[in-house]
């Protein structure tokens, strides 16, 4: 009897297989061969699920998208409040340093290899990456896109500035530094107080 093959498991395995050798060799530097080798597959049969490498891409990107918001889905405690939601994500950024940081290095690999103007009129990840706000914001409760990306901001910084420091840099020190200017922010845009409960 044949084998039944879960078509997107499949393609999962291959993703995930991808992603780490972009977060160690870098974008450029990987080629479909190795990406087919490492995840145990034939070329022929990447090129069947994937066209080209960009493709493969575009792909890993969202499915890193929704393993990020699977993550902080998956462990939002009872928090309404945002400052709980905002907190969790700190905790969630610790708890899961390795592969945010993996994440980042991919995603800022990927861009640095493409000239500016195609990154400014890449489709594809502008798609993923709106999805990704939108749901952000339902998860988050952070209403104020300009805040979400503010706060996106911070823990990429924090992510980059550990790696620096390691540990004597403390989330939780970070944490109480960015909620003193949250609380700031919220005082002085008193037309978004009465959204935000703290």
């Amino acid at each position: 009897m044949p084998k039944i093959v879960d078509r997107e498991e499949y393609r999962k395995e291959i993703l995930l297989q991808s992603f780490e050798l972009f977060a160690r060799k870098g974008y450029e530097a990987v080629t479909m061969r190795e990406i087919a080798t490492a995840s145990g597959v034939t070329t022929g049969t990447l090129y069947h699920y994937f066209p080209n490498k960009k493709a493969l891409f575009e792909k890993l990107v969202e499915l890193l998208c929704e393993e990020d918001l699977a993550i902080y889905r998956s462990s939002l405690r009872g928090d309404t409040a945002l400052e709980g939601r905002i907190e969790h994500a700190f905790d969630i950024v610790e708890q899961n340093e390795d592969f945010y940081l993996k994440m980042l290095f991919v995603v800022v690999d990927f861009y640095r290899q493409q000239n500016t103007e195609g990154v400014a009129n890449d489709e594809a990840i502008a798609t993923i990456a709106e999805r990704w706000k939108a749901e952000a914001v339902e998860l988050t409760g952070i209403r104020d896109r300009r805040f979400l990306s503010f706060l996106m901001c911070f823990l990429n910084g924090l992510l980059l500035q550990r790696m620096l420091e390691g540990d004597k840099l403390s989330y939780r020190e970070q944490y109480d530094i960015f909620r003193q200017m949250f609380v700031s922010y919220l005082e002085s845009n008193s037309d978004l107080n009465h959204n935000w409960s703290l």
